[in-house]
């Protein structure tokens, strides 16, 4: 379960599943619940198909945890997330900083291009040009917010409901 270190998007919907079985006559309570959870387990991959498609073209790949849980009463909780630091950075954003070389005499690196962007839920192959250069400090300005949790907690808070529509609906 995550803890304080963690990055998740956690959705929770309430559904009263004795109003619901009451009002469709021709289900059942446990049809229902049979149902609701596999409109969760939808929800969690298509949640996690989201942070995954954050990270297709990254050399190291974070592990994301999921897990569903449905209440017997009236609640959906779809938990996705990870606690991988390189995560956290690229979402949240770092400041500027200077990076020094610590093994070797100097730090070699060429212009290079990020492979994500602020406000966009895809990951490019990186872009480098020109020549290298070498350098004993250099100053990082920063990588901006990409805000990729945000992005999916607000996709999938409008998702979940219709999924669970649908569900109920074709079930």
């Amino acid at each position: 379960m995550p803890d304080n270190g963690w990055m998740n998007v956690e959705l929770k919907t309430n559904f009263n599943t004795k109003t619901i079985a009451k009002d469709t006559t021709w289900v059942k309570q446990q049809t229902v619940m049979r149902h609701l959870n596999i409109a969760a387990q939808r929800a969690e991959t298509e949640m996690l198909g989201l942070f995954n498609r954050t990270v297709r073209t990254w050399n190291t790949q974070p592990n994301f945890y999921h897990s569903v849980v449905l209440n017997q009463y009236d609640t959906i909780r779809v938990i996705v997330g990870t606690d991988d630091e390189h995560y956290a950075w690229v979402n949240g954003g770092t400041k500027r900083h200077d990076i020094t070389a610590k093994r070797k005499p100097f730090l070699w690196f060429q212009n290079m291009s990020a492979k994500t962007s602020p406000g966009a839920l895809t990951s490019t192959s990186v872009i480098t040009a020109g020549r290298w250069y070498k350098a004993i400090t250099l100053t990082n300005s920063g990588i901006k917010k990409r805000d990729f949790v945000g992005q999916i907690r607000a996709i999938m808070k409008q998702r979940l409901p219709e999924i669970v529509a649908v569900e109920l609906r074709t079930g």
